[in-house]
């Protein structure tokens, strides 16, 4: 019964061996208790037995012994099984059905009782903190939300056009970082925050190339929207963030005076949504990886101050609206973000409310 280090981290099943080792104390006082009988018996003069007599005694017990011990081996790796299958389903333990109740098992679930309210209380401490957490976070997102608000007042009051114009963007990227946290922040807790409706992506694309016009009139950018109508049934703020990071991603990643072109493909599947940028591009052995939590890649580290948590949380709200999200780069030439709307069967596996 040896730990599986190299596998899924639980007990191997029980083999006899174990069980033998397990229950040592007990075979030892079976065999001595065996034993004195058989020596009372030959030391006793006034005792009448013959040799063949004490054979059979001997051969009954032990008889008796084996079939004891496979009966109660059976029930014990039975009891381990039910643990052991437990683990590797994440079934949870206070559900376990022992085969036999014994010693051991009432040791066991008391245990398993006492662990399971210790990860109450943990949970509850948990999920209080981060409910505060939360309602600071967002407390402070609206707090800087108006002081942002002061300076665009500020901006359009100053005289000096080339001092308003270099300050400008460095106040959206900041709206920009500050709409991010808060978005980031009611991830975690999407379920409470899910609107389905019917939702117009030509308007969603619309807005967020208008929210992020900063940035690619600063570098020069083209933009060029080939979608005329397109609809999907999904939740809009959500999708409008998922939309807005990659647009942003690509007005990171693009040279100067590039072009990102925004068409959509219809094939029997669904509706892909292509924003596709003729920038740095990804390298190869990084495209599996993008979608990693604080994955920044050579880009990130290069060109910009990335957190790698942008992409991780927009993979994260597409699965569940059920919005497909994939990357296809080749370095220094292309990325193509694609976003793939399903038929309308496949909105049914959102994500429960």
């Amino acid at each position: 019964m040896d730990y599986n280090k190299e596998g899924n981290g639980v007990w191997n099943l029980m083999t006899i061996g174990d069980y033998l080792r397990l229950n040592k104390r007990w075979f030892l006082h079976n065999g001595c208790l065996l034993i004195l009988v058989n020596l009372v018996l030959v030391a006793s003069s006034p005792l009448d037995y013959k040799w063949v007599d004490l054979l059979y005694f001997n051969i009954l017990f032990l008889c008796m012994q084996i079939g004891l011990v496979v009966w109660d081996f059976r029930k014990t790796r039975q009891n381990f099984w039910e643990v052991q299958e437990a683990l590797e389903e994440e079934v949870p333990l206070k559900a376990l059905q022992f085969a036999e109740e014994n010693y051991y098992t009432y040791l066991l679930q008391g245990i398993i009782i006492k662990l399971n309210k210790q990860q109450e209380v943990a949970l509850l401490d948990y999920e209080a903190r981060a409910d505060q957490m939360e309602e600071y976070t967002t407390e402070w997102v609206h707090d800087i939300k108006v002081k942002v608000a002061v300076c665009d007042l500020v901006l359009e009051d100053l005289e000096e056009e080339e001092v308003a114009e270099r300050l400008s963007l460095p106040i959206e990227q900041m709206k920009f970082m500050v709409n991010q946290l808060l978005y980031i922040t009611r991830a975690n807790h999407y379920s409470q925050d899910l609107h389905i409706e019917q939702v117009d992506v030509k308007e969603v694309i619309k807005g967020k190339i208008k929210e992020n016009a900063p940035f690619f009139i600063r570098k020069n950018i083209a933009i060029e929207n080939q979608i005329e109508t397109c609809s999907c049934i999904s939740d809009k703020k959500w999708l409008e963030y998922i939309v807005g990071q990659v647009l942003n991603n690509a007005s990171k990643y693009t040279h100067k005076a590039g072009k990102v072109l925004i068409y959509t493909i219809e094939d029997e599947e669904g509706i892909h949504l292509h924003v596709r940028d003729n920038g740095v591009g990804v390298p190869k052995e990084e495209l599996g990886r993008l979608f990693e939590k604080g994955f920044t890649g050579t880009n990130g580290r290069q060109t910009t101050k990335s957190t790698g948590m942008g992409l991780y949380y927009a993979k994260k709200m597409a699965n569940v609206l059920s919005v497909g999200l994939r990357v296809e780069s080749v370095q220094n030439e292309y990325t193509d973000v694609i976003l793939s709307f399903y038929k309308l069967e496949d909105y049914f596996n959102v994500t429960k409310m």
